[in-house]
């Protein structure tokens, strides 16, 4: 569609949460974010089901901390919904 996609300027891997590593919990959340035009974090929610023991608060989290360089439409920034799979495993 013409539109380039928002890029991470920098990211904060999530922690592991210590409940969650002590029952081996792993899984991916999906987190749905709006990235404003001036690379903001505008909103952001868990889309996946729920993995529970605090792994979709240390992901939001995560996330609420990266910095973006906004998406773009043509030479113009433009606000974009986007969707992240974070990641957890013990490996």
């Amino acid at each position: 569609t013409g539109i380039v996609p928002p890029r991470v300027l920098f990211r904060l891997d999530p922690k592991y949460p210590e409940l969650a590593r002590s029952v081996r919990r792993e899984g991916a959340v999906v987190i749905e974010a709006e990235i404003a035009t001036d690379g903001s974090l505008r909103s952001a929610r868990v889309v996946s089901s729920p993995l529970g023991f605090g792994l979709e608060q240390s992901a939001l989290d995560a996330i609420r901390a990266w910095r973006f360089a906004p998406a773009r439409f043509g030479d113009r920034p433009v606000s974009v919904y986007y969707r992240w799979n974070v990641l957890f495993s013990l490996r």
